[in-house]
């Protein structure tokens, strides 16, 4: 199947509790492989990812249950950025309302619960995500590594993780620091 959206975490952790297996793909994946096509249509669709799967078939990557805790902690991670947004616009807000002492003090008597509401639900799922980690042997054993490394911390480990799909997807160190954007490459001058 291809990611769905807002379906594909139900899916995920439904489908294999029910001994179906999973393989998940990158719509963008799916529609390089059959090029340009016109129009949009739920059953064409269908068709297009079934002759992808028939054709792709030796390339089929089965959800285990490390890609199950990945397909969790991506979701904690979109909600933890969230969360991070948020209380950073709470935070700058009352920076730029201190100018004006009176309703600067004000706004932050009236926000501070929020505030700390906001850093007790980033550190639940911060928690949650360390749970998952733990769960999982193979994830865990990627993780005790990657923050073993100096500089290399929770965040950035979780987020290699999840893009990398454990090091399944991208497992090429060259490749890894391409899509990073921190592959050096040599200075061409633009032709004019």
């Amino acid at each position: 199947m291809e990611h769905t959206g807002l379906y594909t975490p139900r899916l995920v952790h439904y489908l294999p509790g029910r001994q179906v297996n999973v393989w998940l793909e990158h719509a963008l994946q799916i529609k390089r492989s059959i090029g340009l096509v016109r129009g949009k249509d739920d059953k064409a669709d269908a068709q297009r990812i079934a002759r992808y799967a028939l054709l792709q078939q030796e390339n089929a990557v089965l959800l285990n249950l490390s890609g199950m805790t990945l397909e969790k902690l991506k979701d904690l991670q979109a909600n933890r950025n969230r969360l991070l947004k948020a209380l950073h616009s709470l935070k700058v807000s009352l920076k730029v309302l201190l100018v004006d002492p009176q309703s600067g003090k004000t706004m932050e008597k009236v926000n501070k619960e929020a505030i700390k509401g906001f850093e007790k639900s980033l550190e639940q799922v911060e928690e949650k995500m360390s749970e998952f980690i733990e769960q999982d042997e193979e994830l865990k054993r990627k993780y005790d590594l990657l923050t073993s490394m100096r500089g290399v911390g929770k965040v950035l480990t979780v987020t290699l993780l999840i893009y990398t799909r454990g090091f399944s997807k991208l497992d090429d160190p060259r490749k890894l620091a391409c899509y990073c954007g921190v592959a050096p490459f040599e200075y061409r001058a633009a032709p004019r």
